[in-house]
């Protein structure tokens, strides 16, 4: 199972900066939404 980090990591390969922030959410939900609510 990926790690926060390796979410991370992959999240910020070639993505625009505008697209980031999504992306980093859409990983957030994914993995850890279940721990930040």
């Amino acid at each position: 199972m990926a790690s926060y980090i390796d979410a991370q990591n992959y999240a910020f390969i070639d993505v625009p900066n505008n697209a980031q922030d999504g992306v980093l959410k859409s990983w957030d939900i994914r993995f850890f939404g279940h721990e930040e609510k």
